[in-house]
């Protein structure tokens, strides 16, 4: 996720939220009964706000969606609240990311 922030250039709180929505959204997929409500949906953002951020009130998480939405790590799917998360930022299966580069100082 950092080596994407680069890209996006989220703060930390951001990257922790959205983190959050990747989660449900990988967790969703290993269902074999998707749950009916959109992953953005008030119930879901309430969810993540109580276990994961220890607030009594899910509000708060608008704010970054909005912003996350400007930044392009959520493309918003129509004007009812939808959206998906930029494709680059969901993990594939991968455990680890290997990243080798070479540096040339000459020049």
């Amino acid at each position: 996720m950092k080596l994407m922030n680069s890209f996006f250039n989220l703060t930390d709180k951001e990257i922790d939220v959205l983190c959050e929505f990747i989660k449900e959204k990988l967790r969703r997929a290993g269902l074999e009964n998707k749950p009916a409500k959109h992953l953005f949906h008030h119930s879901v953002k309430r969810e993540i706000s109580r276990n994961k951020f220890n607030k009594s009130h899910h509000h708060w998480i608008n704010g970054y969606v909005m912003d996350l939405k400007k930044k392009g790590a959520l493309i918003p799917l129509g004007p009812d609240g939808h959206y998906k998360i930029s494709k680059g930022l969901i993990p594939a299966g991968e455990n680890k990311i290997i990243i080798d580069i070479d540096w040339n100082t000459n020049g």
